[in-house]
């Protein structure tokens, strides 16, 4: 009707680690909230505006402002939920760990997929990377596989597995 094709929303950078961390203990999925996040159809598109502003940063601004403050109970603001029992864990771990929040948000920022254990990211089996889905993200991957690991798009021969146990540091 008014042509809009952004959905604003208010989550800030606690929302999002409690939310990953949620996806992580309950749904087994390393999956956040993006700042920007475009809609399936391609045609809308949902902000986060507050994504990288800390909870309590926002609590100050807006009592400085006299902001009224509205509550909400459809986001996980209720007693006894997951939600709750997330974000009061990692305020408990903030006194042990100052500044775990931003640690974790950080984390979200600079991940190594070859690090993790996703088999549609990285052929274990096989020990090759899925050259057509990681080179658009990190430049030709092929070329420095062959650099690093001396061998071609085909499977690792003798000799390269020999490289590799010896790289390794594995002794037979």
């Amino acid at each position: 009707e008014e042509g809009c094709n952004k959905i604003a929303l208010g989550h800030h950078s606690d929302d999002i680690v409690t939310t990953f961390l949620l996806n992580i203990f309950f749904v087994g999925q390393l999956k956040a909230m993006p700042p920007i996040l475009r809609a399936d159809d391609g045609k809308n598109t949902i902000i986060r505006p507050l994504a990288y502003c800390k909870e309590k940063d926002l609590a100050k601004y807006a009592v400085e402002q006299a902001f009224p403050i509205i509550p909400c109970n459809l986001c996980g603001s209720q007693p006894n939920l997951k939600r709750a029992r997330i974000k009061k864990l990692l305020n408990d771990l903030e006194g042990e760990i100052p500044h775990v929040k931003s640690s974790i948000l950080t984390a979200l920022t600079n991940v190594t997929s070859s690090h993790l254990l996703d088999p549609q990211m990285y052929d274990f089996k096989n020990f090759a990377p899925l050259i057509k889905k990681l080179a658009p993200l990190h430049g030709n991957v092929e070329a420095e596989l062959d650099a690093v690991f001396n061998h071609s798009e085909d499977a690792l021969s003798a000799a390269a597995n020999t490289k590799l146990v010896e790289m390794a540091g594995i002794k037979n």
